[in-house]
């Protein structure tokens, strides 16, 4: 029963549970001494006084109240063995001590209001409770117990954590003006960025860190494919750091976040909070609610260098990118979380000698889902691409390793495909595709459905199902219409067979080779979030984009050098707004893939910020360093003569920033 009911609803109650109880009764709760003990108020919510509601245990005895009646009535009913009236107090402690409980007034024998039937159990079977309230009642005082020794565990935890955030934010120094920078990513998905002297002790970073509201005790940063934790000496040098590194932080304070889980059910959500941890230039603006960035940054951060096998170099021609790939992907020993060395080999099979740190792997990956999207197991507009069923395909498992290319290329940091139609999406999310005759791709087939389908009258309907009948056999929709609702189910039966249902066994293969690293997983949980990388948003590049990423590195101010700087960073600028605007040869994804070997940001951005540097001894076309993310622009007179060598170095340059 509910403790909230007041005494008439809960007379009522009990009414309803003992028809034959009359109104006038009281409630007894059994005490710790085995007693029967009346309630007060004559209500259940009497046995929760000085407790919350939540930890109230017990069990109400009710009997009926009978008014006291005289003392020859008593002995009437002891001489003639009918019911007696209510015992004197002395006949009441005797009977209590016979019984092994209190008394209670008796009635009728044969009275559905009496005492045993109101609800009173026997002898034994009221032992029987008292037991099991015991035992109630030690678990209630245990699980108190244990409550208030987590609470206090927990709060000397959080305490030892303040107080070594408190020394960890006072020791944070001032930013120097010729610092090294790195950008710091936390688990809640937003970053900051920031100068350091890499030459001063690594807890000069942990220091800045602990200037996040989620903020433990216990921190680890990775970087360089290794983790270093908080408790660590040594400069940031000697852990690996460098000028534009992107490190990831974790809070390590697991214990922590098991009591909280405990106490709660739940750990708290950081997922939805916007910081701004320094009052820095270079602050990054960065989304909220990224619980997908954090998911993605996991899988990432879980791809190693260390043990990697010789089995994943992978040598690499520009013309045959997938051929290339299905060789080295297929090895028996490749391990598709350790790093992929690439290297590209030319037309003479000689090397190109690129030490893979990310540029040459950006654009293997670009390439191999260009060549991939445009093989045989697609077809379709090349922004909209479905399967296409090919037995060929099918039997040397192309459509696997077609899915198995693009996981991967979300796990090693290279782009999504970018060009999947909504319906092919929605498939592989789990959603319900919403197919219709657009989603085919066969023309000869659009056309007979959709005559089926813009017919107005019942018999033009029949007319075209007769005319279609070889293609509707096949896609085993030959019915009889006779409604024009009829007719928009058969168009929907045909298409969905159409598009998905003669590709059951591609489909599943293809996302066989999708699962790779939990990736389709991963869509399947982000499916809104992450879409963008698999279907065509229609949003490219900008100028304005560009300018934000790159960061110029200038000479100093008031020299000969930074003047040609100044003017080249002009020229720079408006050519990139003529690339926008269609004035350029080239387009910002070809210029995007010249610097960095990818033809749009990644997902999580780059693990380096991306440079601009100027060629003050020589050269009149422009260089780039895919891995170290490094633009370098020639400087000349005039700004004619400087886009048409940007253009021509760019579109004469095969490999990856080499002009």
């Amino acid at each position: 029963m509910s403790l909230d009911m007041t005494d008439e609803e809960f007379t009522t109650r009990l009414q309803e549970l003992f028809p034959n109880l009359r109104g006038d009764f009281q409630c007894f709760e059994l005490n710790r001494q085995k007693e029967l003990v009346p309630l007060s108020p004559n209500n259940p919510s009497a046995l929760c006084k000085g407790k919350s509601k939540d930890r109230c245990r017990g069990i109400v005895f009710v009997k009926d109240k009978i008014p006291a009646q005289s003392a020859s009535t008593s002995e009437q009913a002891r001489t003639t063995g009918g019911p007696s009236s209510s015992t004197t107090p002395a006949s009441t402690s005797e009977q209590a001590r016979t019984t092994g409980g209190p008394s209670s007034s008796t009635t009728p024998a044969n009275s559905c209001d009496s005492f045993e039937e109101a609800g009173t159990p026997s002898v034994m079977f009221r032992r029987q409770l008292i037991r099991q309230q015991d035992q109630e009642f030690r678990e209630v005082l245990r699980a108190d117990r244990e409550r208030e020794e987590i609470e206090e565990a927990s709060a000397d935890r959080r305490r030892r954590r303040q107080q070594a955030l408190e020394r960890r934010r006072s020791g944070v120094s001032e930013e120097p003006a010729e610092g090294s920078l790195l950008r710091i990513r936390f688990p809640d998905g937003t970053s900051t960025t920031r100068r350091f002297d890499l030459r001063q002790s690594i807890q000069v970073v942990f220091n800045v860190i602990a200037l996040h509201p989620d903020a433990t005790g216990n921190i680890t940063i990775h970087a360089n494919d290794q983790n270093h934790r908080s408790d660590q000496t040594g400069s940031c040098e000697e852990h690996g750091l460098r000028d534009r590194m992107t490190v990831f932080v974790s809070w390590n304070d697991e214990q922590e976040a098991e009591t909280n889980m405990r106490l709660s059910g739940d750990l708290s959500d950081h997922s939805t909070s916007s910081i701004e941890l320094l009052p820095d230039a270079h602050q990054d603006v960065v989304e909220v609610n990224s619980d997908w960035k954090v998911d993605l940054m996991l899988i990432q951060t879980g791809v190693t260098r260390e043990g990697a096998p010789t089995a994943n170099c992978l040598n690499v021609t520009r013309d045959r990118v997938m051929e290339s790939a299905r060789r080295g992907f297929n090895r028996k020993n490749f391990a598709p979380m350790k790093t992929i060395n690439i290297v590209f080999v030319d037309s003479e099979e000689v090397g190109e000698g690129a030490v893979d740190n990310g540029g040459p792997t950006r654009e293997f990956f670009r390439l191999l889902l260009q060549e991939a999207t445009q093989s045989p197991v697609f077809k379709g507009p090349l922004d909209a691409r479905q399967l296409e069923m090919s037995t060929q395909a099918l039997s040397r498992g192309m459509y696997r390793d077609v899915g198995r290319f693009i996981a991967l290329s979300i796990v090693h940091g290279g782009p999504g495909p970018k060009c999947l139609s909504q319906a092919l999406y929605r498939k592989l999310t789990g959603q319900a595709p919403q197919c219709s005759i657009t989603d085919i791709c066969d023309e000869t087939v659009e056309i007979q459905l959709r005559q089926i389908s813009e017919a107005q009258s019942v018999e033009g309907v029949s007319e075209k199902i007769i005319q279609s009948q070889e293609l509707l056999s096949v896609l085993g929709c030959v019915r009889h219409v006779r409604t024009l609702e009829e007719r928009d189910d058969l168009i929907k039966s045909a298409v969905d067979y159409y598009v998905f249902g003669r590709l059951q066994l591609a489909l599943e293969q293809f996302m066989e080779g999708l699962s790779t690293a939990g990736i389709l997983e991963f869509m399947r949980n982000h499916h809104k979030e992450v879409q963008p990388l698999f279907v065509n948003d229609g949003v490219e590049l900008s100028s304005t984009t560009m300018q934000a990423l790159f960061m110029p590195v200038l000479s100093t101010a008031g020299s000969n050098k930074r003047t040609f700087e100044n003017r080249i960073l002009a020229y720079w600028r408006d050519w990139l707004i003529d690339i926008e605007e269609g004035e350029s040869e080239i387009t910002l994804g070809q210029l995007m893939s010249f610097v960095t070997g990818g033809d749009d940001l990644p997902p999580l951005g780059f693990t380096t910020s991306p440079s601009l540097e100027f060629l003050h001894e020589g050269g009149v076309f422009p260089t780039a360093n895919t891995c170290a993310l490094i633009i370098r622009l020639p400087i000349l007179a005039n700004f004619e003569e400087w886009t048409k060598k940007m253009e021509d170095g760019i579109i004469q340059s095969p490999s990856f920033g080499i002009a």
